[in-house]
């Protein structure tokens, strides 16, 4: 056997013990990724509600009121385009 063909063989029956043990392959995997990313930053700290504001969950702004001079239903055709305003002569 030449030392290509051992080498092969010794190389394929160490894969074949190491893929055999999922324990040590999860493990492996594990560290791996452990050592190539970093750890995530620390999250933000909360910043307590001041006691005279009320919990932002009782503000709701769903039900605003209706701006004066425009309709609440819902509109069924586009809208019309706007034409220029009229120019007026200088001596107007």
């Amino acid at each position: 056997m030449s030392t290509t063909t051992t080498d092969r063989a010794l190389h394929d029956a160490f894969l074949d013990l190491v893929c055999d043990d999922q324990d040590l392959v999860d493990a492996e995997f594990d560290e791996l990724i452990a050592a190539s990313w970093t750890p995530p930053p620390p999250a933000p700290r909360a910043v307590p509600e001041p006691a005279d504001r009320p919990p932002a969950e009782s503000l709701t702004t769903a039900a605003d009121p209706p701006v004066a001079g425009r309709s609440t239903a819902p509109r069924t055709r586009p809208a019309r385009q706007r034409s220029p305003p009229r120019t007026h002569g200088k001596g107007r």
